[in-house]
């Protein structure tokens, strides 16, 4: 086994949740009157809320604030429902489970929806650990997340732990604590993103991932 432990990114790795995303971001924004490159918005799913509107929509950290209220209320509502595991996925979490490895997310999505989102489509259950984001902002990046995560699963050797994810974020934050990512195709990433930002291994399907870390 290559790997012992694995923490799984949850938008466009282990779920398909860009419908709910979308729909709840663009209402948001189209309610609030803010002007936006309608291109731009797949490119808001992955990094935190505050980043994206930084970012995309030319606010200040301040003004994000009332939007993230609005648009979690949405998704509170209705967008979180929109949402479906990828194809594989609990089959890859039933074998690395049964094969020993120890399972966990790390992701930037709020932990509420997160555990919330798991136990829906009957995932939780794999999960020793569930790394998510706080509201509270003390832990929001996926740096902040990926080392609360491996302190909670008490890793001592970081090459025992890999990262799975579909943005240059889980490639990033992996990297800052020190750890490699699988960056899958089947998410919201691209090939070209994953090798601008130097993802350790690229990988299309669930398949591959199960025979990389159990190899």
């Amino acid at each position: 086994m290559r790997f012992k432990y694995a923490l799984f990114d949850l938008d466009g790795t282990l779920l398909e949740s860009a419908p709910g995303i979308l729909r709840c971001i663009k209402e948001t924004l189209d309610n609030n009157h803010v002007k936006y490159n309608p291109e731009d918005l797949w490119k808001m799913i992955g990094p935190p809320f505050r980043v994206s509107m930084v970012k995309y929509c030319g606010m200040t950290i301040e003004e994000s604030e009332q939007f993230i209220v609005e648009y979690r209320q949405r998704y509170n509502d209705y967008g979180w429902k929109m949402s479906n595991p990828y194809k594989g996925i609990e089959e890859l979490l039933i074998n690395l489970k049964k094969n020993g490895v120890v399972l966990a997310t790390a992701t930037s999505k709020p932990e509420k929806f997160t555990l919330r989102m798991l136990e829906y489509h009957g995932l939780l259950k794999y999960f020793d650990v569930v790394g998510a984001a706080l509201n509270d902002k003390t832990r929001e990046t996926k740096k902040d997340v990926v080392n609360w995560t491996l302190e909670q699963l008490g890793v001592k050797d970081k090459s025992e732990a890999i990262m799975i994810g579909d943005r240059l974020y889980d490639i990033e934050g992996a990297r800052e604590c020190g750890l490699d990512t699988i960056a899958v195709l089947w998410g919201y990433g691209s090939r070209e993103e994953f090798e601008e930002y130097k993802a350790k291994y690229i990988l299309e399907t669930t398949e591959e991932v199960e025979h990389f870390i159990l190899s």
